[in-house]
C-alpha cells in the first residue's frame, strides 16, 4: 500500500488510531519511504516492490493456479517466481472458474490447474517462506493465527457490530515481540534488555512493522469502531512522528587521523555459546563477587535503622537453612529458574532440581541481608517469602556463573583494536519519536537534521530537551532529556538519552577542559566517547555484566590511557566495595598487565551521583567503622554531587 500524498484525507479516508490499528488516512502510512525514495525515483519504487512483496524483480503475468494437492488453496505468483499469495476459500475451483470466465483481453493474468503441490498454506508460519499475501473468508476469525500479519484488507465484513469483527482484529495486533515477551516495542523497559549481548537500541521503524494495519471495503463497522475510539479520546495524540537526526563526526576522526584503541575479542574467536557446554556447579574459591541479597526495603523500611549516629549501620544477615530447604517446591523454582535462562539467553548452561538445591546448602556464594525473625518457622504461609528469596538468590549466582565461565573464555581473545568512523560504536544517528500534536517541535527538529545533515551544528533546547556539543566528544550532537516530573512522554529518543549524572560529567568535563587548555592539557589530546547502549558496547563480563557509560583516551606523545568512566548513583550498591562495578577499577589493571602493552594505560572511575552522607559504607576489613574520603578515592569513586568542580580536576589529574 502506498500513502495517499494529499493534504486532505481522501473519499473513505479516516484518522489514525492507537493501540497498533490504523485505519485509512491521508497522512504518510509509510515515513521512511520518503527517506529511500525522491519523488523522481517512482521507477526504483516499483521495481522494489515487485522484488519484496511479488518476488518478481523483472515483472510478468500473474498466476493464479489451483493447487490440486491441496483442498480449497490457490496460489498466487508472477510468471514463473517464487510464490508471493496463497488464497483459502472453501471451493477453489468455483472460484478459479470465475476468474477465467470474467477475464478480458487485456487481462494480463493466467488461470490454471497445478497437479502436484503441497499446500502453500502450511508454509505460512516456516521461517524464511516467501509467502507474504493470504486471501481467504470468514474461516480466520477463529482457529487460526499468525504473528506474520501486518494489514488486513475487509471486503464485506464487519458490515454490523459483532464478535468476528474483534476476532479479526486479534489476528494482527498479537505479537511474539521482542525474545518472545509478546510485548510491542513500545512497552519493553530496560529489565527485558538485560543478559550478555541484548541490544536496548531499537531496530529502525520497528513502531510501524508493529502497528496493524486496516483497510475497509464496504465494512460499515469500521466506521462505527472508528468514532468509538474518538470518543474515547484515543487518536492521534498517542501516534509518534519519527525524526531521524544524523550525527556531525569529529573531522581529525573522521580522516582517520587518530589510532584510538578499545579492548575487544580478536574476530577469529568462536561462539562461546555453541563451544562451551555448562553445568551448574560450586565455583568456591573462584568467585570474587558474593550475590549480595537486601530484603530489608521489601520487608520494612530501613530509614529507620540509619537515623542518627555516624557508625556504619549493621544489617541483621542470615542464611538459608537445611530446614527452609525442606519447605520448598524444587519443581517450581527449577522452571523459573529454566525462564529466566531464556529470558538471559543463558543457553549452554544445564541444570537440574537436585544442583539448585545443591547450590543453597552452602551459603559462602552469597550474602542475605533481612530483618531479624522472617527465617524463623512461624507457619506455612512463611514458605512463599523463602521460596522468592531462593529464586532471588539462585538468578544471582546463575548470572555470575555465567559471566564468569564467558569472561574465561573471551580473556585469550582480548586484543586492542583502532576504533575506526564506520565503526558501530560511533553513533550515525538519533531516532526522535515526537508526538504529532509537537508540530512545530517535528518542524524544528526537521530542520536541525537537515543542518547535521551538511555538517552544521546548531544547538537547541526545547522544555526538558537539550541537544547540545561536546567539543572533545568523537561525534556531535549529545542530547539530554529530563525525567524530573515525567513529562517528557512527549519525546522518545533511540538509543537512550544522557540522564542527569551524565550530563553532569559531559558538562563538567568539558567546562575543565576549557579552563586547563594552556594549563595541565596544553601538551594533551583528549577525547571522549559515549558507550552508548547496543550489541556493539564495550563491555567487561565481570561476574555481572558491566558496561561503562564513557570512553575517555588521553593522548601524550607515544602513550595513549584508556579511563572507562561510568556515572552512577550509588545508593542501591549494597554490597558495598564489593560491588563488581567498584572492583573493576582492580580488574582493569589485572586486564592491562595481560594485554601487554607498555604504550597504553587502562583505568576505571565511578564518579558517584549520591551524596557520600547518604552511602555510609564500612571501611573494607573493618565493618564497625565508617569508610572515609580516601577509601572511596581508592577505590576510584569520585563524589560528583558533593565537589562538582573538584571531582573532575581529581580524575584528570590522576590521568596526566
Amino acid at each position: 500500500m502506498l500513502p495517499h500524498k494529499g493534504g486532505k484525507p481522501g473519499p473513505g479516508r479516516g484518522k489514525k488510531t492507537s493501540n497498533n490499528i490504523t485505519r485509512y488516512h491521508g497522512e504518510r502510512l509509510i515515513p521512511y519511504v520518503e527517506q529511500l525514495y525522491k519523488p523522481d525515483q517512482a521507477g526504483e519504487l516499483y521495481s522494489d516492490m515487485m522484488r519484496y512483496a511479488f518476488n518478481a524483480p523483472g515483472g510478468g503475468q500473474l498466476h493464479i493456479l489451483r493447487l490440486m494437492g491441496a483442498e480449497g488453496e490457490i496460489g498466487l505468483r508472477v510468471g514463473e517466481n517464487d510464490w508471493f499469495g496463497v488464497v483459502n476459500v472453501g471451493d477453489a475451483k468455483k472460484l478459479c472458474d470465475l476468474c477465467s470466465e470474467r477475464k478480458e483481453a487485456d487481462d494480463r493474468y493466467v488461470v490454471d490447474d497445478l497437479s502436484f503441490s503441497g499446500s502453500l498454506f502450511d508454509e505460512i508460519r516456516r521461517p524464511g517462506t516467501p509467502i507474504r499475501m493470504l486471501a481467504g473468508a470468514k474461516k480466520f476469525t477463529e482457529g487460526w493465527s499468525s504473528w506474520r500479519v501486518s494489514a488486513m484488507g475487509l471486503m464485506n465484513v464487519g458490515r454490523k457490530e459483532g464478535s468476528e469483527i474483534i476476532q479479526l482484529f486479534g489476528r494482527g495486533v498479537r505479537l511474539k515481540g521482542f525474545r518472545f515477551k509478546l510485548k510491542r516495542t513500545s512497552a519493553l523497559d530496560a529489565l527485558d534488555f538485560q543478559g550478555d549481548g541484548m541490544p536496548t537500541a531499537h531496530p529502525n521503524h520497528i513502531e510501524l512493522l508493529e502497528t496493524l494495519n486496516i483497510f475497509g471495503i464496504r465494512s460499515d463497522y469500521m466506521k462505527e469502531f472508528e468514532e468509538y475510539l474518538e470518543e474515547e479520546d484515543v487518536g492521534d495524540d498517542e501516534r509518534r512522528e519519527i525524526v531521524f537526526l544524523p550525527t556531525i563526526k569529529l573531522p581529525e576522526f573522521d580522516q582517520e587521523k587518530l589510532q584510538l584503541h578499545v579492548i575487544r575479542p580478536k574476530a577469529e574467536m568462536p561462539d562461546f555459546k555453541k563451544t562451551i557446554r555448562l553445568k551448574l556447579e560450586s565455583l568456591e574459591g573462584k568467585l570474587n563477587n558474593k550475590v549480595i541479597a537486601d530484603w530489608y526495603p521489601r520487608l520494612q523500611r530501613r530509614s529507620s535503622l540509619s537515623q542518627g549516629g555516624s557508625a556504619a549501620v549493621a544489617l541483621n544477615q542470615e542464611a538459608l537453612r537445611n530446614e527452609h530447604l525442606a519447605f520448598l517446591t524444587w519443581d517450581t523454582i527449577w522452571f523459573e529458574l529454566e525462564r529466566y535462562k531464556c529470558d538471559k539467553a543463558y543457553y549452554n548452561i544445564v541444570f537440574s532440581p537436585a544442583d539448585l538445591r545443591a547450590m543453597l546448602k552452602s551459603s559462602w556464594w552469597y550474602d542475605l541481608f533481612i530483618p531479624p525473625g522472617y527465617l524463623e518457622f512461624r507457619g506455612l504461609d512463611q514458605r512463599l517469602l523463602w521460596q522468592d528469596i531462593a529464586i532471588h538468590l539462585l538468578k544471582g549466582y546463575l548470572d555470575r556463573f555465567y559471566q564468569f565461565h564467558k569472561r574465561e573464555f573471551e580473556a585469550p581473545y582480548l586484543e586492542y583494536q583502532v576504533l575506526r568512523p564506520a565503526d558501530e560504536l560511533v553513533l550515525k544517528q538519533y531516532q526522535l519519536l515526537v508526538k504529532k500534536t509537537e508540530k512545530k517541535l517535528i518542524e524544528r527538529l526537521r530542520e536541525l537534521a537537515e543542518k547535521f545533515k551538511a555538517g552544521q551544528f546548531e544547538a537547541f533546547s526545547f522544555d526538558k530537551l537539550s541537544i547540545f556539543q561536546a567539543t572533545r566528544h568523537l561525534y556531535q550532537p549529545l542530547i539530554h532529556l529530563s525525567h524530573n516530573d515525567g513529562d517528557d512522554a512527549l519525546l522518545k529518543i533511540i538509543p537512550t538519552h544522557l540522564n542527569d549524572g551524565e550530563k553532569r560529567f559531559v558538562d563538567d568535563l568539558e567546562a575543565l577542559c576549557k579552563a586547563e587548555a594552556k594549563g595541565m592539557l596544553a601538551d594533551i589530546e583528549l577525547y571522549l566517547l559515549r558507550n552508548h547502549s547496543s550489541d556493539n558496547a564495550i563491555g567487561f563480563f565481570s561476574e555481572s555484566g558491566f558496561r561503562p557509560d564513557f570512553i575517555l583516551w588521553f593522548l601524550k606523545g607515544e602513550t595513549q590511557t584508556i579511563a572507562f568512566v561510568d556515572p552512577k548513583g550509588m545508593r542501591n550498591f549494597t554490597d558495598n566495595f564489593n560491588n563488581p562495578k567498584v572492583q573493576f577499577a582492580t580488574k582493569i589493571k589485572q586486564l592491562e598487565t595481560d594485554l601487554k602493552r607498555k604504550d597504553i594505560r587502562l583505568e576505571s572511575f565511578l564518579p558517584s551521583q549520591t551524596h557520600r552522607h547518604e552511602l555510609r559504607w564500612p571501611t573494607p576489613g573493618k565493618p564497625g567503622k565508617q569508610a572515609t574520603t580516601v577509601d572511596y578515592r581508592q577505590h576510584q569513586i569520585l563524589f560528583a554531587v558533593d565537589e562538582p568542580p573538584k571531582y573532575v580536576l581529581e580524575l584528570i589529574s590522576s590521568l596526566t
